[in-house]
């Protein structure tokens, strides 16, 4: 029953509640936290067993950046080998497993070398042994240029110089052509227009 005292000075009496034990407060608020980090770990558990969902945008921009990366990397090497070895170095280009194919009139050793030692991605690039350099392609694209042709192109995959050429001044030039420039495995001729050629 609870106990009744009085004010003295209003003569009033008041109620008091009963004391409640400290000892039962604590065990209801460690009972509290307690439900509350186990149900917390329970959700947690929860959330590993699901698949993650991955924001597809986060993938797209991972690989763009890294292909951009692998680009550049692949770009200083291509200005470092036109600088030190132009007559050397026959172009580079990407194949069908996405590696970086130098082309090389020599021996790659040393420039594989000098790669693997400054890239940070020299797994994806390979040498191959090809017969022209960038300095004889482009000589025979000003030899080409003197004669009636729509366009060149140099192809670092064929390692060939490609001339587009209209029939007739195939026909009336070819043989010049091939005089002018002394090796008609340098040059892949191809006749028409150029919007047929490229469709």
């Amino acid at each position: 029953m609870p106990s009744i005292s009085r004010d003295s000075s209003k003569g009033e009496g008041l109620m008091r509640k009963p004391k409640k034990s400290k000892s039962m407060v604590y065990a209801l608020l460690i009972l509290a936290a307690s439900t509350t980090l186990l149900s917390g770990i329970s959700f947690a558990e929860t959330i590993k067993q699901q698949p993650q969902d991955i924001n597809a945008q986060d993938v797209d921009y991972y690989e763009a950046f890294l292909d951009e990366a692998k680009v550049n990397d692949r770009m200083k090497f291509k200005e470092w080998m036109l600088k030190n070895f132009k007559d050397k170095f026959g172009g580079v280009y990407t194949d069908e497993n996405g590696n970086f194919v130098f082309g090389v009139t020599d021996d790659s050793l040393n420039y594989e070398r000098y790669i693997q030692k400054t890239s940070k991605y020299a797994t994806n690039f390979v040498f191959k042994k090809v017969k022209f350099s960038i300095n004889e392609l482009e000589a025979a694209r000003e030899v080409v240029q003197k004669f009636d042709v729509r366009a060149t192109s140099i192809n670092p995959a064929t390692n060939k110089l490609e001339i587009y050429i209209s029939e007739k001044s195939l026909s009336e030039n070819k043989s010049d052509i091939l005089l002018a420039i002394k090796d008609a495995e340098l040059v892949e001729f191809h006749g028409g227009s150029i919007t047929e050629e490229l469709q």
